[in-house]
């Protein structure tokens, strides 16, 4: 009999977004690891089960209707457990996406926008964050047009 402190399906499962939450973003390579991630994921693998749930072990590109090359999926699952491995992150498991959704009971991710019954909040949260984005690309524009400016005028 096992006790309810080491019994899996009593414990949670915590799904773990891989890109920009685990490691930094950098697709299509793997980045660096994000502060504190290890040890979170370590300390999460010791009270529940964890995944990684990442879209670069997807079946399709990112346009959802290209099928990427045979073995493409399997080699990031691959990269992925190797770094899980190599910072004795054995117990952390990688989810394959052809599985559907993991049955998580918390998702973890940088992307996510939390759901707490009221659609109006959501969709505020939605505007704000392409506002965000809206301005961040209007300042990288301006700021590359400053650029090319002062190389101009510096002559």
């Amino acid at each position: 009999m096992t006790s309810k402190a080491t019994d899996l399906s009593t414990r949670p499962m915590f799904c773990v977004d891989w890109d920009g939450t685990c490691v930094e973003e950098a697709w299509p390579e793997n980045g660096e690891w994000l502060p504190g991630a290890v040890s979170s994921l370590r300390y999460l693998s010791s009270v529940g089960k964890t995944i990684i749930y990442s879209l670069r072990c997807h079946l399709y590109e990112h346009d959802e209707v290209t099928l990427r090359p045979p073995g493409a999926a399997a080699a990031e699952v691959a990269g992925i457990r190797e770094r899980l491995d190599e910072v004795g992150l054995h117990d952390v498991e990688v989810y394959p996406h052809d599985r559907g959704k993991p049955p998580a009971l918390y998702y973890i991710d940088d992307r996510a926008v939390r759901f707490r019954g009221d659609w109006v909040e959501v969709l505020d949260e939605i505007r704000a964050r392409e506002l965000t984005r809206d301005m961040a690309a209007l300042r990288k524009e301006r700021d590359e047009s400053t650029h090319v400016r002062s190389e101009y005028f510096s002559r």
